[in-house]
């Protein structure tokens, strides 16, 4: 499951944005100078939260 996701920002540089279920829009989380950076925290992110929702199940 994918809950991060990057997007450009107004500055020119680049956000990681989550899936809030709740609320069932795009929140902004962090901004990243280039979009290889914010890429490559969303896969972090994506990685590890996929981890510990089958640590739960």
């Amino acid at each position: 499951m994918q809950k991060f996701s990057t997007q450009p920002s107004e500055d020119g540089k680049y956000e990681v944005i989550r899936w809030d279920e709740v609320k069932e829009a795009w929140q902004k989380a962090d901004k990243y100078p280039t979009e290889d950076q914010a890429k490559q925290q969303a896969d972090f992110l994506n990685k590890k939260y996929n981890e510990e929702l089958h640590e739960i199940k």
